[in-house]
């Protein structure tokens, strides 16, 4: 038995001998995932100039970031798979429109954001190989900064640092990848699509065009001009009115022409107009303009409204994109050219699904979706705790009913007073204004009251101690809580209070106004002469006493008046309804 055992040792370790052998002789496989080496090794080291001199990218890069807005287009579209991306718009996973779904092929880049410009840190955190940021509005402080993390590739200085041609972006990726033929038959492809797309529409040519963003913004209609962002256009034959330069600012150099409203009626130099809509509402809000329903394209019904991705696909105008666009847009020029408009591009999911088996998503859709699953979780957590919570063996041995009895108490309201509970369990039961609330409950009757003293002593620590809370009283009494009757009693006291206060001190100084109003009435029929000629001292000794008595007395009647008002806190008329009531009323 040992000998079998060697001699299969034996053949085993000769066959794993000869795998390894075997497999050393054998060429070795690509790498997978984020770390796939990119284009052709031979093909470095390369240097790539830009606007802010020129790159050297010494050995392959297997781990590229995007930092542009639309980069990521073109690497999917070379077959590569940056570990990076940067998200414009759109609220997209992994900042993949529909039409770069296929071309991402399921991969799973970090996104990084643009809300506070570009993100240095989380991009060294990626550890790329080669930074890529031909349309990131790249400044030479923050070029200086990426290369320190990495190789940097910038836009090429020749045109804007945001939105240079997308064929001179893809030829410069493709050459800081290694894959400068690749670039070059891709960006022929798409030239040869569109020149394949204006032979079949001859009624293209020389008709002009106006493309227009989705809504009015401020006032004014934005326009973009011959150039950039109108190449697709004129790819297929169509020309740019010169009308609308005169409204673009000096300094444009997006290509945008601001038309105020007021103004519109130079867009009747163009044949068809092309509103970059992104939704219904968009199309319901410019047919309710005015002004924008007043032009000749538009009452010709030669106009184009598109959809969210189709307008998407325009503004990034990628290698990726433009093929999008070429499907969605052509049919619809053609009915706007013809008369037959208003054509609408097709909808999101109709073109996701035509070539592409995932489906569109929109952006209220995926929220609906991400809200719903999240209640759903929600729920089962909520459910598996209380299943966890109170779980029961179906046969119970003798003796459970208690625990089942302090589990139920458990999770009932903690109600120290036995008034409380049957008001918790909802119990009709009848109340008197007094303090005593058994003689009218007919579940009372027949219980015997505490004595007094019990009563009063209770009630004293429930108004020291906080009330039910700390009371000790038995089932059988069934008072309410102290603390709310004490309450009530002190109110009703304070109403009392209010309500005689103002009715003696009134009475007082009516009194106390008579008594000063009498005696001053006597005096004047005493000498009513001198109340009349107010005689001097001199003239005799009764003028001057009356006289001294008036000085007097009037003062007197003032202070009676005024400690009647401060007394009552009224005023000696009647109060209205609206009359504020003075702080010492």
């Amino acid at each position: 038995m040992p000998l079998i055992r060697s001699k299969a040792l034996t053949a085993l370790l000769a066959v794993v001998v000869s795998a390894a052998v075997l497999t050393s002789c054998a060429p070795a496989a690509d790498d997978a995932g984020g770390d796939a080496p990119a284009g052709d090794a031979d093909a470095f080291p390369v240097t790539v100039e830009h606007a802010y001199g020129d790159t050297t990218i010494s050995e392959q890069p297997t781990r590229i970031v995007s930092v542009g807005y639309t980069e990521q287009d073109t690497l999917w579209a070379l077959g590569l798979e940056p570990v990076g991306v940067t998200d414009w718009y759109g609220d997209y996973d992994f900042a993949s429109w529909p039409w770069a779904d296929e071309a991402r092929d399921g991969s799973e880049p970090e996104v990084l954001g643009t809300s506070d410009g570009l993100d240095f840190e989380a991009i060294a955190l990626l550890d790329p190989d080669l930074i890529i940021g031909t349309n990131a509005g790249m400044t030479e402080e923050d070029f200086d900064r990426l290369s320190d993390i990495a190789p940097t590739v910038a836009h090429s200085g020749d045109y804007s640092m945001y939105f240079e041609p997308w064929d001179v972006q893809t030829l410069q990726i493709g050459e800081a990848v290694g894959m400068k033929d690749e670039a070059q038959k891709l960006v022929d492809d798409i030239d040869a699509k569109f020149a394949e797309a204006a032979a079949a529409h001859p009624e293209f040519a020389d008709t002009s065009v106006v493309f227009l963003q989705n809504a009015i913004y401020d006032g004014s209609a934005i326009a973009y001009q011959d150039g950039l962002s109108t190449d697709f256009l004129t790819d297929l034959g169509f020309t740019i009115p010169s009308e609308i330069d005169a409204y673009a600012p000096d300094d444009s150099s997006g290509g945008q022409a601001y038309i105020p409203v007021e103004n519109l009626d130079v867009l009747n130099a163009a044949d068809v107009l092309i509103w970059g809509t992104e939704s219904d509402d968009d199309i319901t809000a410019l047919e309710g303009e005015a002004f924008v329903t007043a032009i000749d394209a538009m009452k010709n019904t030669s106009v184009v409204y598109t959809d969210g991705v189709t307008a998407g696909a325009i503004y990034f105008t990628s290698p990726l994109s433009l093929p999008y666009v070429l499907d969605a847009l052509v049919p619809a020029l053609a009915e706007a050219v013809a008369g037959n408009g208003p054509a609408r591009t097709a909808g999101d999911r109709e073109h996701a699904l035509g070539s592409r088996s995932a489906p569109v998503i929109h952006r209220t859709d995926r929220a609906r979706r991400r809200a719903r699953a999240a209640r759903a979780r929600h729920r089962r957590g909520r459910r598996t705790d209380r299943r966890h919570e109170d779980r029961r063996p179906r046969h119970r041995a003798p003796g459970d009913h208690r625990l089942r009895r302090e589990r139920r108490a458990a999770r009932r309201p903690r109600i120290a007073h036995p008034a409380h509970r049957a008001r918790h369990r909802r119990r009709p039961r009848a109340r008197s204004r007094g303090g005593d609330h058994a003689g009218t409950d007919p579940q009372r009757a027949g219980r015997s009251r505490p004595p007094r003293r019990q009563r009063r002593r209770i009630g004293r620590r429930g108004d020291r101690r906080g009330g039910a809370r700390h009371q000790r009283l038995p089932a059988a009494h069934g008072l309410r809580p102290l603390r709310r009757a004490g309450r009530d009693h002190r109110r009703r006291a304070a109403r009392s209070r209010r309500r005689r206060k103002p009715r003696d001190a009134r009475a007082l100084g009516v009194a106390l106004t008579a008594v000063l109003a009498g005696i001053t009435t006597a005096l004047v029929l005493l000498n009513p002469t001198a109340f009349l000629h107010m005689r001097s001292w001199e003239s005799g000794a009764l003028a001057g006493r009356d006289l001294s008595i008036l000085l007097v007395a009037g003062p007197a009647i003032a202070i009676g008046l005024v400690l009647a008002q401060l007394m009552t806190g009224a005023s000696t008329c009647s109060r209205s309804a609206t009359t504020p009531r003075l702080p010492w009323g």
